[in-house]
C-alpha cells in the first residue's frame, strides 16, 4: 500500500471532490449557506 504525500491532497482530481464537499458542509453549517435548492419532482 503506498503512502499519501501531502502535496497530492489538493493536486489529484481524486481529492478535489474531498475538499468541496467538506467546504459545502462547513458554509451550511456556520450559517453561510441558509437555503438550499429543492429538487423538480
Amino acid at each position: 500500500m503506498s503512502q499519501t504525500k501531502w502535496s497530492n491532497l489538493y493536486k489529484l482530481e481524486d481529492w478535489w471532490s474531498v475538499w468541496i464537499g467538506l467546504l459545502l458542509l462547513g458554509t451550511v453549517f456556520s450559517g453561510i449557506i441558509t437555503v438550499v435548492p429543492k429538487m423538480p419532482n
